[in-house]
């Protein structure tokens, strides 16, 4: 199984499953015995390598100047994986360089765009995507924002550019959006596991019936970091368009990373104790602390309630606490 490596670059903005499905059939066009699911895998492990060359190079490289694809070139020859191949492998090598380089130049033409690419690990096809979505629903996402509802005004778009497998293997899709909304306020993995048997969900080919670890890998997997990733492209997409719209899309990002709901229990968490019950427990206590700095700051101020609180926790968190008095 193999492609033509002049032909790799063209994954960088189209890895989208109607153009690899394409591919797919046109590879079995040119042998029967080539089979679509297979060849969609090897499509999808090399636009993982073109993406990843495209970061390097967005990271590396002034896009401003003359000579691009040479200097691609250039930098090609610089890696480890030039040093350890032979001549033929370099040359492809090279060639994958520069064709990705002027692949950027072409469909991604403005600094700003270039600059959203750079710091977003989603693919260049999604950040486009996200891009051009948010510019068609500014308002509505505004509105949604200010009247708390922007995680249902983006759910669509937060599962259509997430590529978690667990969320793929779930046999009712529809359910997902009710399990991110359970995540996102806080319900635990035994509660959430509870709404996808009684929705009488099903994981894989086979068919089996989820299990707690199912629950789990959905959760801090599909939805606090593959979700998250879109959330925070959207925020940084934000960045100078609607301040108050990326602040509340930071926010999101926050909630969705963690699987809280309120600012005191994600300072929290993201503070040091990052079990999310013990966190809820901690926030209640804690109704001033917002974020990370604020909590640090409250521990300090009241070291000796704190470790009252946590007295029934696990050990390790007399630890946590320790560290964040010194």
């Amino acid at each position: 199984m193999s492609v033509d490596v002049g032909h790799l670059h063209r994954l960088l903005f189209s890895d989208d499953d109607e153009t690899l499905e394409a591919w797919a059939q046109n590879a079995r066009a040119i042998d029967p015995n080539v089979k679509a699911r297979d060849f969609i895998k090897f499509l999808r492990e090399r636009a993982r390598i073109v993406h990843g060359i495209a970061s390097f190079l967005l990271a590396h490289l002034d896009f401003e100047t003359m000579g691009l694809p040479e200097r691609a070139v250039e930098l090609a020859k610089n890696t480890l994986a030039h040093f350890l191949a032979d001549e033929a492998q370099r040359a492809q090598i090279e060639t994958l360089f520069r064709d990705v380089a002027e692949g950027l130049l072409a469909g991604a033409q403005t600094g700003d765009v270039r600059a959203a690419l750079r710091r977003s690990p989603l693919a260049p096809r999604s950040v486009a995507a996200l891009r051009n979505w948010l510019s068609a629903n500014l308002e509505a996402l505004i509105q949604a924002s200010q009247g708390g509802g922007l995680l249902v005004a983006v759910m669509t778009s937060m599962l259509q550019h997430n590529t978690h497998s667990t969320i793929s293997s779930l046999s009712d899709p529809t359910i997902v959006p009710q399990l991110a909304q359970a995540w996102v306020r806080g319900d635990t993995f035994a509660a959430i596991l509870a709404m996808m048997s009684a929705a009488n969900v099903r994981m894989g080919g086979n068919g089996r019936i989820p299990k707690i670890e199912d629950a789990v890998a959905l959760c801090e997997g599909g939805f606090g970091y593959e979700g998250a990733m879109v959330i925070a492209t959207l925020a940084d997409l934000t960045e100078g368009v609607s301040e108050p719209l990326r602040g509340a899309f930071k926010f999101l990002q926050r909630q969705m990373k963690a699987g809280l709901a309120l600012a005191p229990a994600l300072g929290m968490y993201e503070v040091g104790f990052a079990d999310r019950e013990i966190a809820k427990d901690l926030g209640a206590r804690f109704v001033n602390v917002v974020d990370y700095g604020t909590a640090s700051a409250w521990i300090r101020a009241n070291g000796q309630y704190t470790r009252e609180a946590i007295a029934a926790y696990p050990a390790y968190f007399e630890t946590v606490l320790a560290e964040l008095l010194r």
